[in-house]
């Protein structure tokens, strides 16, 4: 590429070199790069089209634009997650404790990883509260199924409830890799 000698920003009068051409001579590669980025940026950044592509595809120019789209996606989720820091003990009435910080971000950090796992197979934001023992739960509902997990500062379990009445099936087990977390939401949309 050519350098250019041209006057610097600071003084006028001073020369500083440039190795980018002259704007009305055209555009650098950078700058055409830089333009690109912008643009898909700007296309992608507020596009559902994003949940049909895993967080690590080539489509993302920028790494950070599938984080804010994961913020964006579970703001209410975080925001519900926020507040459960605010609750005392007795929070239900029934001197339940407060939930803890550390079961907290383990559940933030949990929803977030589910959320990058699942999401091309369609997201249903959580119904959230506090667990009887400091921990978190999640509960989501799909047709007359219904899956609640409970999330503690060392451990995630999960309960399935297959049906409305009260001979419905009950399952439960314990979470403990992100495939045990897929293979149960596969199973709440009626995937597995």
């Amino acid at each position: 590429m050519m350098a250019v000698v041209m006057p610097t920003q600071q003084n006028h009068d001073a020369l500083g070199t440039d190795d980018r051409l002259v704007r009305g001579m055209g555009i650098s590669a950078n700058e055409i790069l830089e333009h690109l980025r912008r643009l898909t940026h700007m296309y992608y950044e507020s596009s559902e089209v994003l949940l049909n592509y895993p967080p690590d595809s080539s489509l993302f120019v920028n790494p950070s634009m599938f984080e804010r789209f994961v913020r964006r996606s579970l703001g209410d989720t975080f925001n519900d997650l926020n507040l459960l820091r605010t609750w005392d003990v007795g929070w239900n009435g029934y001197d339940a404790p407060k939930p803890e910080h550390t079961a907290i971000e383990h559940a933030r950090s949990w929803i977030t990883g589910l959320f990058q796992t699942v999401a091309s197979l369609g997201w249903i934001k959580p119904n959230v509260t506090g667990g009887p023992e400091g921990g978190v739960v999640f509960e989501w509902w799909y047709g007359k199924r219904k899956l609640t997990v409970y999330i503690e500062e060392q451990s995630i379990e999960y309960v399935q409830v297959w049906g409305t009445d009260v001979d419905a099936k009950i399952t439960d087990g314990a979470i403990e890799s992100m495939s045990d977390s897929q293979e149960i939401w596969m199973w709440l949309i009626g995937l597995e």
